[in-house]
């Protein structure tokens, strides 16, 4: 299910180009980790682009930690990071920077964006 969302996170991101000067120039790597069963997935940000990858890296820049209906209102911007971190319902290990950027990609490329609406 993470899996899924953040490849459907990646696919969107992809599709809005105008949020590219919010990561075009960060190299992150993001581990997103199910507290509830181990399922976890990472997201890559390199050179403007974002992909989901498959075998867990040498080095994480990020670590979400969370249940699963939390993390995916998060990756699918209805929810904000910062402030699921500050309730205690989220645990984030990472640069302030980083963690910054990444909660406003979620929240621009959400389904809930009004910046965005089809």
């Amino acid at each position: 299910m993470l899996r899924e969302a953040s490849r459907q996170f990646a696919d969107q991101l992809a599709q809005k180009s105008v949020l590219l000067p919010l990561y075009r120039h960060r190299n992150i790597i993001v581990e997103i980790k199910n507290s509830d069963n181990d399922e976890q997935t990472w997201l890559c940000f390199r050179n403007g682009h974002c992909e989901v990858i498959e075998d867990k890296p040498e080095q994480v820049d990020v670590i979400i930690r969370g249940n699963s209906s939390i993390l995916e209102s998060v990756i699918n911007g209805s929810e904000r990071l910062m402030l699921l971190e500050s309730e205690g319902n989220l645990n984030i290990e990472g640069s302030l920077p980083h963690v910054l950027a990444l909660e406003s990609l979620f929240l621009l490329t959400g389904q809930q964006s009004s910046l965005f609406k089809h």
